[in-house]
């Protein structure tokens, strides 16, 4: 659990997720022991080679979700180095014997990757099982997991920049069609999160988002 005192996050059972939006900053400035489990949504690699997100995550627990793109995949070294208990792909049991991701982690020694659960199905956009978003499936795959707290740094529904450029575009600005996105994004949150009333999130987030909703607290 994560300890309770001056500048931590409490919580017996917590998730801290952390995001690429500008708010994903607002996690240095707080304080972890190391029984929380830290989930990193894509990209991190320019992030985790040295300075403050480092030193922050050094010798925690660690899950990863990584969507299809092979740019949200680590470099092999950080699997290591950092402690990556599970890494969660963005596919079902079907796709996941032949992704793409899976071999590659299987390929420098990665054995602990892991589909999602057909279960997601029932709470997803489409009868295909998808999700506005891996960020928005991280908090929906995670809240079925045995947490009672969340923490979720970093999604900023595309209303402010990425924190670091995104290797897709090289650039930080979110482009036009991802701000149509985040519109969808915060709908379908603030109805998933209405069925986990057992469960508390808090977002650290620089956007509008603020559903009516009381185990949702919002720190702007």
């Amino acid at each position: 659990m994560c300890g309770i005192g001056v500048g931590r996050i409490p919580g017996t059972m917590t998730n801290v997720i952390l995001c690429r939006g500008n708010s994903v900053s607002k996690f240095l400035d707080l304080e972890f022991s190391s029984n929380c489990v830290f989930s990193l949504v894509n990209e991190w690699d320019n992030l985790l080679n040295g300075g403050k997100f480092a030193q922050k995550l050094i010798a925690k627990d660690i899950y990863h979700y990584i969507n299809r793109e092979k740019t949200a995949r680590m470099h092999s070294m950080y699997y290591g180095l950092y402690d990556v208990r599970k890494v969660f792909l963005n596919v079902y049991k079907d796709e996941y014997i032949v992704s793409e991701n899976k071999k590659y982690l299987d390929s420098i020694g990665v054995h602990h990757s892991y589909p999602m659960p057909d279960e997601l199905k029932r709470y997803a956009l489409n009868a295909e099982g998808g999700f506005p978003s891996l960020g928005v499936q991280t908090v929906a795959h995670s809240s079925l997991l045995n947490f009672e707290e969340y923490h979720i740094f970093g999604m900023d529904f595309f209303e402010d920049q990425y924190f670091s450029h995104h290797s897709h575009c090289d650039t930080k600005e979110p482009k036009t069609h991802q701000k149509k996105k985040g519109v969808i994004m915060k709908s379908f949150l603030g109805n998933f999160l209405s069925k986990f009333p057992d469960k508390t999130y808090h977002f650290y987030t620089n956007s509008t988002f603020n559903p009516p909703l009381s185990n949702v607290i919002i720190h702007n």
